[in-house]
Order: C-alpha cells, then sequence, then structure tokens
C-alpha cells in the first residue's frame, strides 16, 4: 500500500502525507526533528496524524516526534515543537477538492505553510507555493472511463461569463473595470485586491444584494476565501472584512444594465476604483470607478434524439440510439435575435433614463434661477435699507454737529460780553479758555501767547496736537478703528462730512477726493494704499478660496486641546465650501497687516517654518501677523504673506489619497493665491 489515494478531510485521526508543489513532502527534518523541510518522500519523518476540528479547522502531528506542526513569532516561524495550543491551529482553505488546500494560520491571518522550490519551509500568502496535496495509504482506483453512448449538440454552453448581471438577485459574477482585465484576490496576499484578473477562482465574488431594491445596495464577497470587499477610513480598499459597515456597497449605473460604481455606504463619496495598471485604490467617481458586472451564460442541456426499431415478431434486438444535432445555424440565429432584442431593451432604458435626467436638470435650473430672482431681489432690498438706514445717520450727525456748534457760539459770545462789561468797570480780566468747533472738528486755543508760539516751533504736520477726536464717538465705529489702524483718526469728522461714512464707500475713495476733503499730501499716498487693501476687510467673516484650484481652506479632522486652555488645527483644502470650519474673522492689526481668526475654534492662522504645513493655533503666540499683498491682475485677489519670515500661505496640489495639504513657502506663485469671499 502506497500514500496515493486523496484525503477528502472526512475521517479525524488519519495518517496521511503533505505533497507540495516541488516533488516532495512536508517532513520532520532528520538533521533538527523540531524544524520541517519540503524534503520529505513516504517514510517515518514525511507521516502526520490529522486531527479535525469541525469541518474548517485541523491539526497536523508529526508521527515520528508526537510534536504538531505551528506557525509562531508574529507569523514569522515555522516548527514541530507545539502541543494543541493556539499556535498549532490551521484554517483548511480548499483550493481544489477533494484533498488540494493551503494551511492558514488561525492565530495570524493570511500566513500560509509554503515550501519554496529549494524545498525550504516558509511562511506564505497565498501564492501558489502555499498549495498542498494531502493523500492518504491506499491506491487510487482505476477508473475506466467508457466513450458516451449518447452524444450532445455541439453547441451546448460552457457557462462563461458572459451574461448582464442586472442586480436581482444574489449571484457569483466576474467584475471588469475599465481597461479589461477584472477584480481579483491578489494572488501572493489575499488579503488585497488587483485589477488583472481573469475568470478563475481568485476573480470570483458572490453578489449578496443588502436591502430593499431602491437602496441599490450590495455587499460583494470573495468565493475563493470568503471575505468581503471593503472601503476603510483611510480610504484603503482592501479584502479583509467580514460583513459589516464597511463592506456595503451602494451601485449607481453609469452605463445600462450592467455598468455601475461602487460607492461607499460608510463614507460617501469614496468608490472602488481599478487604475490601468491594475492597482485597486479609492476614487471620487471618475472613469477609474466605471465597472461591468457579468454572471455566467445560461447552459442550454443537450438535445437528445433517440429512435427505437418497431416491435415485430423478429427477435428482440437492443435499440439503437442515433444522435441528431440540432442546426447549430438555428441556434445561432435564436442567440443572435435575442441578445438584439436586450440591446434594443437597453438602448430604450438608457434613452428613458437620459430623457429623464434632461427633464430634472430643466426643472432644477428653473428652481436655480428663481433663487437666483428672489435672491437678488433681497439683496436690493436689504441695499436700500441699509442706505435709508446710513442716510438718516448722517442727518442725525450732521445735526448734532450744528446744535453742538450753535451752542459754542453762543456761549462764546456771552463770555466775550462779559470781558467787555468787566473792563469797562476796570476789573481785571480772566482769559477764557473755551473750545472752538471748526470745520473739520473741535480745536482747543492755547493758554498764552508764549505757548502759541512754542507750539508753532515744532511744526504744523502733527495734526493729533490741535484736532482732537470728536466727543460722541461709538466703540465699534469701523470708520473710526479703521483710521486708527493707519493713525489718521483726526481725518474722522472729514470722512463723515463727506460722506465716507462706510467701509464699502472707503474702498472706492480716489487722490482728488482726499485733496477736496483737506487732507494733507503726506497722509493721502498711506489712506489709498490701506483703503484699497483692507478696508473691504474690516470687521468682516471670508472664505479663503485657492485661485488655483477653486478649493476652500478649513481644518483637518477634530481639532486637539492646546496648552493654554487652547485649541490647534490642522488645514486642508477641498470644494467644501458650505462647512462651518471654513469661516474666518478678520482682526485688522494696522492698515495692511490683519489676523485670520477660525471661526468655529477661536484658534488664528499660523505659519512657521518654510515648506511646512499651516495650523491654526490659540491662545495667540504671535506667528499670525499677516501682510495682505493685492494681485495685479484683480481687486479681490491676494496673497497672504507671513510678516516676520516673509513666508507664503498656498494651497498644494490635490492628492488621490489622503488630505489637500495647506503649507508656507518664500516663492511666491499661483497656488500662494486666494480670493477673500465676504461672507454676508
Amino acid at each position: 500500500m502506497s500514500f496515493n489515494a486523496p484525503y477528502a478531510f472526512q475521517v479525524n485521526g488519519r495518517e496521511v502525507v503533505v505533497q507540495h508543489a516541488h516533488n516532495g513532502t512536508v517532513r520532520v527534518s532528520p538533521q533538527n526533528l523540531n524544524l520541517a523541510d519540503g524534503g520529505g518522500g513516504t517514510g517515518a519523518f514525511a507521516r502526520w496524524k490529522i486531527h479535525l476540528i469541525g469541518a474548517q479547522f485541523c491539526r497536523l502531528q508529526s508521527v515520528k516526534t508526537g510534536k504538531y506542526l505551528r506557525i509562531l513569532r508574529n507569523g514569522q516561524a515555522i516548527d514541530v515543537n507545539g502541543g494543541t495550543g493556539q499556535f498549532t491551529k490551521f484554517k483548511i482553505r480548499r483550493v481544489a477538492p477533494p484533498n488540494v488546500i493551503m494551511l492558514e494560520s488561525d492565530v495570524f491571518a493570511g500566513r500560509f505553510i509554503a515550501v519554496n522550490p529549494q524545498r525550504g519551509m516558509k511562511i506564505g500568502s497565498g501564492g501558489p507555493h502555499c498549495k498542498l496535496w494531502v493523500k492518504r495509504e491506499g491506491n487510487a482506483p482505476n477508473v475506466s472511463r467508457k466513450p458516451a453512448a449518447v452524444a450532445t449538440s455541439a453547441s451546448a454552453s460552457s457557462g462563461a461569463f458572459g451574461a448582464s448581471y442586472l442586480f436581482q438577485r444574489d449571484n457569483t459574477v466576474v467584475i471588469r473595470s475599465n481597461y479589461g482585465k477584472h477584480l481579483r484576490l491578489h494572488p501572493h496576499n489575499n488579503y488585497n485586491a488587483d485589477g488583472n484578473g481573469g475568470h478563475g477562482a481568485y476573480a470570483q465574488w458572490r453578489v449578496i444584494l443588502d436591502g430593499p431594491s431602491a437602496a441599490r445596495t450590495v455587499k460583494l464577497q470573495s468565493t475563493f476565501n470568503q471575505k468581503y470587499l471593503r472601503i476603510e477610513q483611510n480610504g484603503a480598499v482592501n479584502v479583509g472584512g467580514t460583513g459589516g459597515a464597511l463592506t456595503r456597497f451602494r451601485y449607481h449605473v453609469h452605463t445600462p444594465p450592467n455598468g455601475v460604481k461602487l460607492e461607499s455606504v460608510q463614507f460617501p463619496g469614496k468608490y472602488v476604483a481599478i487604475r490601468p495598471d491594475g492597482t485597486v485604490c479609492c476614487g471620487m467617481g471618475g472613469v477609474h470607478t466605471q465597472l461591468t458586472f457579468l454572471k455566467q451564460s445560461q447552459s442550454r442541456p443537450p438535445s437528445k434524439h433517440v429512435c427505437a426499431q418497431p416491435v415485430s415478431s423478429r427477435p428482440v434486438v437492443q435499440p439503437v440510439v442515433i444522435v441528431q444535432p440540432v442546426p447549430v445555424a438555428s441556434m445561432v440565429q435564436q442567440q443572435q435575435q435575442r441578445q438584439q432584442r436586450e440591446m434594443e431593451q437597453a438602448m430604450r432604458q438608457q434613452q428613458q433614463q437620459m430623457e429623464n435626467a434632461m427633464k430634472l436638470q430643466e426643472q432644477q435650473m428653473e428652481i436655480a434661477v428663481k433663487q437666483q430672482e428672489q435672491h437678488m431681489l433681497r439683496q436690493q432690498q436689504e441695499m436700500e435699507q441699509q442706505m435709508e438706514r446710513m442716510r438718516l445717520q448722517h442727518e442725525a450727525q450732521q445735526q448734532k454737529v450744528m446744535q453742538t456748534t450753535e451752542s459754542q457760539r453762543m456761549l462764546l459770545e456771552q463770555q466775550v460780553q462779559q470781558q467787555m462789561e468787566q473792563q469797562q468797570e476796570g476789573v481785571p480780566v480772566v482769559p477764557v479758555v473755551a473750545p472752538v468747533v471748526s470745520g473739520t472738528g473741535m480745536a482747543y486755543p492755547v493758554l498764552n501767547p508764549a505757548q502759541q508760539s512754542k507750539a508753532a516751533t515744532q511744526g504744523n504736520d502733527d495734526h493729533k496736537h490741535f484736532q482732537a477726536p470728536p466727543l460722541d464717538i461709538a466703540p465699534d465705529d469701523a470708520i473710526f478703528a479703521w483710521l486708527s489702524t493707519i493713525d489718521m483718526q483726526q481725518y474722522y469728522m472729514a470722512f463723515i462730512k463727506n460722506g465716507y461714512d462706510a467701509m464699502q464707500r472707503i474702498a472706492q475713495i480716489k487722490g482728488d477726493h482726499l485733496s477736496k476733503m483737506g487732507i494733507a499730501l503726506g497722509h493721502q499716498s498711506i489712506i489709498l494704499a490701506a483703503a484699497a487693501v483692507t478696508a473691504p476687510l474690516m470687521k468682516q467673516r471670508v472664505r479663503l478660496k485657492s485661485v488655483k484650484y477653486g478649493t476652500f481652506v478649513h481644518e483637518y479632522g477634530k481639532p486637539k486641546d492646546h496648552p493654554g486652555n487652547g485649541k490647534r488645527c490642522w488645514l486642508q483644502h477641498n470644494e467644501k465650501w458650505d462647512r462651518p470650519g471654513a469661516i474666518w474673522h478678520v482682526e485688522l492689526v494696522s492698515g495692511y497687516t490683519l489676523r485670520l481668526k477660525h471661526a468655529p475654534t477661536g484658534s488664528w492662522l499660523r505659519v512657521e517654518h518654510n515648506g511646512e504645513a499651516v495650523d491654526t493655533r490659540s491662545p495667540l503666540t504671535g506667528r499670525s501677523d499677516l501682510l495682505l499683498e493685492q494681485d495685479e491682475t484683480g481687486s479681490n485677489v491676494y496673497y497672504l504673506k507671513e510678516k516676520q519670515d516673509s513666508l507664503y500661505v498656498k494651497c498644494e496640489s490635490p492628492r488621490a489619497l489622503g488630505r489637500n495639504v495647506v503649507s508656507c513657502t518664500k516663492q511666491r506663485d499661483d497656488e500662494c493665491k486666494f480670493y477673500l469671499q465676504i461672507v454676508k
């Protein structure tokens, strides 16, 4: 008797040999009984007693030493020195019934018993070196096959994967990429997937409909290792799922009836994608995510035509079976007609879907136009109301100035009259100190001529010494606050009297206007430069939009706690403009310098080292003062430049995986340009 009969994993405790793909069997090494190699035959060193644990697990015990084969050391080593612990338990992966298997460690998933061409024992990942043939003692029966007495039709189908899968019931399919190959388990690492498959065992998937048909949700289970395709939170695509939430996909039909895209239900916007080189990754819904589902073609039973001879008085003879093949041309014609009907039906469905999509698009456009008209009407009404409020406020301010001027004039006349009467009576006169109201504000006269002459020698360029700000300015007056940032608050009343009582108007001020308002020539250039850059942004909320990529800057992930009871955020940029984290408060430091405060966290945008990522931090520690440089090509296009080291904020090129980084650089280019969109 020899070990040449296949072992079917039904009888427990059977003595077997384990043959590998390189003309040998797995044995206990004669030089070291605690190790194994692949140089065995069928002797005592190569014989194993197999202990079944249910239908899917087993242990291999050496007949020679009584020890068990095992994988240990975090899945990196093999020896024959085990007992009945967890390291000696193997999962039976059936490759070809009844006896072609792979043995996978139950503790270290994805680690297999393997034998290399030099017959050395190795740790495999599911490739061809992991295939094992388990044989028991006993001669294999010599089965002689007689020729079939009945011939079948030559046109019987082979059952290949060529029919469209319509997502109506669970079925086994192959999934073709946009580049002709099929999605499969990676031959050398079953945990991963690639897109270079054909129709073999690695490339076959069980589609499991998950939920009502309207939800269009499915799960994909490999028929080879029973694991599920999934997309993880970091965007990784693999075949390590067990049927949980990460394995649920929503299919979107792009080419009826079986051309679809698979979108993760757990992470909307992430799709299964296959690149031209076969790499399986996470996509955004583009051309790499277009997949085609194919099921096995329905095979037709062969046609048999039996003609028996009529019964007569002659001796009984055996009936003769005559096989008449079904005309091939007729079957081909029927198949062509069926395919033509299916194509016509698919075209009608596609045409109907296109018509529905066009109607929906027209309806959406009509709704958008109406919404835009309503929005413009609301804006016009708000502008009219704002202009009316500003007019009333301006009239009130003018009335107040006129009342103050009149009262001061009357008081001064009374005091002068009293002085003249006292002089006529011979009473010494004490000089009267009273404020005098001029056209640009209140001026305070000096007490005596000596002080006046001294002041005259100091020059006439310091307007703050002879023109004090009005006493009735509100603490939150934006005009006065902005003038203070450039040290020009002495011109506040001149701006108000000439109608520049809103920041929007100041942004449009011209040089000749300043001259007519009586602004000193040396101050006009300062006011014009600051008005063009920072005046429109005073106390505004803005979004930072990249000019080159059209993306918006906001936080990446959850904010982190920072020392000093503060917060810290890493930044990214993408199309999500409506996130709360895309809003920034503008804090004006001076006429050209500002800070950007993150609205949700209260932390400030911070720029530190060249080439490194930009973040936000609170409390305020420096490196947050930004110079605003206006681009020559657009009035609302700016560069954000860190004041201390002249570093520009930039949006790096978007990536397929991970976050789109916001960093800083010494070199100013198109990636450093931003629109500062004011949020109403």
